[in-house]
């Protein structure tokens, strides 16, 4: 008697049932999230690099409306936007049209003259911003939300933002998130001679069939929106009414986009493939490989201590552990 037939029919059942058990208990704790108001709504899904064997949506994406949560739902998916960014700004390495020790500056202005800020004064830069600083978020550019000196000083200084903001420290020495991944978009304008929006579409978006993700929704799809929400000092949501979203033109590498989670899925397996999309590329497996480790020597990641309470807690991805970063993701060394 051949078994082998018998044995494979077995293991995918057993498999299956697995499968289906697991999907009941993600199910289980996501309605549970949505009955207690912690989340309004949810669309969840897993991924290898081939398939996406769990998927689903649960509570409203419009709960004043009462507009049901779908897996076709538009986000705002506010940073990670950044990952993309970071991916443009890697093509532009690979086609030699980028170095990653490149001075930002001998490109755009704005940061050749970036100060930094030391005891209430500024002063000139030990070294210069460089390509890889704004990729592994070592260049000396923080957030408000996090860094309470920055956060002072545009309160007695509100000229010192967006093209006037300050350094906190000197490019290499620290790891501080901040909006270098905003400069890093504006970087690939100018290197790449188009707006964010076009390179996005032409070199990321389109080749990875991401059809449903935008700097700009289109009239259209408004009514695939989901609101969004604040969380209240009791710990409830307050919804803000869905409105169609101001048309840009001024498109931020940070935290810009909107999309479906289906369409990340997407992007996510691109990086999981090492930069494969359908028959060609989006990038190189050695650049992806390189993306994906740690750039920043011992410097540590991933940890951040509130400035701002009603934006943001403090904030440590993996207590206990020192994270690392790579070209525009956190490292886990575990």
């Amino acid at each position: 008697m051949n078994l082998r037939p018998f044995v494979c029919t077995l293991l995918l059942c057993v498999s299956a049932y697995a499968q289906q058990g697991m999907k009941q208990r993600i199910d289980a704790v996501l309605e549970s999230a949505v009955r207690r108001g912690d989340v309004a709504g949810v669309v969840a899904m897993t991924a290898d690099a081939d398939r996406i064997p769990y998927h689903a949506a649960f509570g409203k994406r419009d709960v004043q409306q009462g507009v049901a949560m779908t897996e076709d739902t538009i986000f705002r998916i506010f940073s990670m936007t950044k990952p993309m960014a970071s991916v443009a700004a890697m093509q532009l390495v690979e086609r030699g049209q980028l170095k990653l020790d490149d001075a930002v500056g001998k490109y755009l202005p704005a940061v050749q003259n970036a100060q930094v800020l030391v005891g209430g004064q500024l002063r000139a830069p030990h070294r210069p911003v460089t390509v890889r600083h704004l990729l592994t978020h070592t260049s000396g550019y923080a957030h408000p939300i996090w860094n309470g000196t920055l956060r002072k000083y545009q309160e007695a200084h509100p000229e010192a933002r967006g093209e006037k903001e300050p350094l906190l420290f000197d490019p290499g020495d620290h790891w501080e998130y901040g909006s270098s991944t905003t400069v890093l978009g504006q970087l690939v304008e100018h290197v790449a001679g188009v707006k964010l929006d076009e390179y996005f579409r032409v070199h990321i978006l389109e080749p990875l069939a991401m059809h449903h993700t935008f700097f700009n929704v289109p009239a259209a799809s408004g009514a695939q929106m989901a609101s969004m929400h604040t969380r209240q000092a009791d710990g409830s949501l307050k919804e803000t009414p869905r409105t169609a979203p101001t048309v840009v033109t001024s498109f931020n590498a940070a935290s810009g986009l909107y999309g479906t989670a289906g369409d990340y899925v997407s992007f996510m397996q691109m990086l999981l493939k090492g930069g494969k999309a359908g028959q060609g590329r989006v990038l190189a497996a050695r650049t992806i490989d390189m993306m994906a480790t740690n750039q920043i020597g011992n410097l540590g990641a991933g940890k951040m201590k509130t400035a701002a309470q009603s934006a943001s807690q403090d904030v440590d991805f993996h207590p206990g552990q020192r994270d690392g970063f790579g070209f525009g993701f956190l490292i886990n060394p575990v």
